[in-house]
């Protein structure tokens, strides 16, 4: 199940400016929704990569925290895996690098 998400639904963002290993450039915007009950016994979260993935499935949990967790989980993993692939992150103002640390927190 997927739900149609409104600007104001959207509860989190952030704007990154990423180089691939061939130095080609993208602007992506992460954005995380408002967890929602889907009536069904779990809940749901919104998530979106645009520049990157896109918008896929909601992220399912067994409540509204597991599955914002979860969906924050998942879009560390694919920038993980971005940077894993001799990717950059950058700020798109100043282009300074960008640790994923500094956005997750831990270590990198």
């Amino acid at each position: 199940m997927r739900k149609e998400v409104t600007a104001g639904e959207w509860i989190a963002n952030s704007h990154l400016l990423l180089v691939g290993d061939d130095r080609t450039e993208r602007a992506v915007t992460v954005r995380i929704g408002r967890p929602y009950d889907t009536g069904e016994g779990d809940w749901a979260c919104p998530v979106e990569t645009q520049g990157l993935h896109g918008r896929g499935p909601d992220i399912h949990g067994v409540d509204s925290l597991q599955s914002l967790c979860l969906a924050s989980s998942l879009v560390r993993g694919l920038l993980e895996d971005f940077v894993a692939k001799g990717g950059k992150l950058l700020h798109p103002g100043d282009r300074t690098e960008v640790a994923l640390s500094s956005i997750f927190g831990g270590n990198e």
